[in-house]
């Protein structure tokens, strides 16, 4: 696993000393996101997940909640529960916050499971 992720990380790599100062910046943007693509793609036939949804991967955590409708109105609620059918996270729901603010709301918060934090754990630490 570390190796996939090792080369999902090389795939991100941009070499510009190898470019020299003749490629104009929108080259530079096409070639940027061209490389982008191509390293969600390499997420996607590696893990199964885009790197959007990798990067949600590794902001799991029990301690943020987020409201429900903020993450159905992003975009980021079908994300989440493909990370979840995949085996990555489990999400909890609640009424409101752990403090007792905004009971009127529902939240959600999701951990990143055994497999989930394999992946997170082959990032390691900044």
């Amino acid at each position: 696993m570390r190796f996939l992720v090792f080369l999902l990380i090389v795939g991100l790599t941009v070499s510009y000393s190898q470019r020299g100062d003749a490629v104009t910046p929108a080259l530079r943007s096409a070639d940027t996101a061209a490389r982008a693509r191509a390293v969600d793609q390499s997420a996607r036939d590696t893990l199964g997940i885009g790197v959007r949804s990798l990067a949600m991967l590794l902001g799991a955590s029990e301690y943020a909640f987020q409201p429900k409708w903020a993450v159905e109105k992003n975009g980021s609620w079908d994300r989440l529960q493909q990370l979840a059918a995949k085996g990555y996270i489990t999400i909890s729901s609640t009424k409101g916050l752990p403090d007792g603010s905004n009971a009127d709301q529902e939240f959600i918060s999701y951990v990143a499971t055994e497999k989930g934090r394999a992946i997170i754990d082959a990032f390691g630490t900044d």
